[in-house]
């Protein structure tokens, strides 16, 4: 069960009428969200509301996509609704963020095949978006160079913990048996990290969501919708595109939607399948010597990191996913 922060329902039902004039009278905690605690809210209405507190809110993701669906009339971007203040809402020491509530089912959960042809269509329409200037210049940019430092840093600290205790026993373990695949990641990550930046000034920067696999789309009794948009930037189209790379290799209904005259990047794909697993080797490792972390924590975290290789004695998981990409 997630704890709730230190700050009564009554703070967060003043502060919420204060800066959008939605009076709750209900107000429940969710089991989701990663450094940010989430709460399903209920007006005199009866009007439902998703509202979200987090220590580092994106007030250029909640600008962008507010145009996205309010001025480009995107309906399936998930965007929050605005403040009357002049500056971002807060509850003691957290911004507060309120969307309208989804009511759905992640396509995770389900069978993609029959949205195919919408999530390609919704992908391109985010692509083919054109943002003003300085919305535009609010956003990251892609830098091709995120992860090969941290990742290199935690696999040298794993490497020289002391085992003394089961959990750290078993991560050494992990270390020694996966020492070739996961010294591969290092230096072929490093690899297409150098090949895409000496490349990147003839890709084109689109917007990407960033993280769009299907437990970030939900189907709703209005069509899909696109949610959690907090790591949005600009990037080559394969940033999306590299969870649906095998769609988009042949004429299936993502393709067709998305437009059958573009085709991959695989270099590209293979740069962001090094990424991801650069990415978990950054958070589980650094979670695993993080000292200040409890036990449960770290034991979630080191089962995460395992599965990373995939499950038997075969090689599986993102790891085989990466190495099996091809190289420039």
């Amino acid at each position: 069960m997630k704890h709730k922060p230190n700050v009564e329902d009554s703070e967060i039902i003043s502060a919420v009428s204060t800066a959008f004039s939605i009076e709750l009278r209900a107000l429940d905690i969710l089991p989701l969200g990663e450094g940010a605690w989430v709460f399903k809210g209920e007006d005199s209405a009866k009007h439902t509301w998703f509202i979200k507190l987090t220590r580092d809110s994106n007030s250029a993701a909640e600008h962008v996509t507010a145009y996205l669906h309010d001025t480009l009339q995107l309906d399936f971007v998930a965007a929050p609704i605005s403040s009357k203040l002049s500056e971002t809402p807060r509850v003691k020491e957290y911004d507060l963020v309120v969307y309208p509530f989804i009511e759905g089912e992640v396509l995770g959960s389900s069978e993609l095949s029959p949205f195919n042809a919408e999530v390609g269509g919704d992908l391109r329409r985010i692509h083919d978006a054109r943002l003003p200037d300085q919305l535009r210049s609010m956003l990251p940019m892609e830098s091709f160079q995120k992860f090969q430092d941290s990742a290199g840093e935690f696999v040298k600290q794993a490497r020289l913990q002391s085992c003394d205790d089961s959990l750290m026993a078993n991560l050494a373990k992990i270390m020694e048996d996966q020492a070739s695949n996961i010294d591969s990641i290092l230096r072929n990550g490093r690899l297409v990290s150098d090949y895409c930046c000496a490349q990147a000034s003839a890709y084109a920067f689109v917007v990407c969501h960033a993280d769009i696999h299907p437990f970030n789309i939900m189907s709703t009794g209005h069509g899909l919708m696109m949610i959690d948009w907090d790591g949005i930037m600009l990037a080559p189209r394969e940033r999306d595109l590299m969870f649906y790379a095998d769609d988009m290799r042949s004429a299936t209904d993502l393709h067709r939607a998305y437009g059958l005259g573009y085709q991959l990047d695989e270099h590209l794909i293979t740069y962001y399948a090094y990424e991801w697993v650069l990415q978990e080797f950054t958070d589980y490792l650094g979670r695993l010597v993080a000292s200040s972390l409890g036990a449960d924590a770290r034991q979630r975290a080191l089962e995460e990191f395992e599965r990373l290789f995939g499950e038997g004695n075969e090689l599986g998981g993102v790891v085989k996913d990466a190495l099996d990409s091809p190289l420039p």
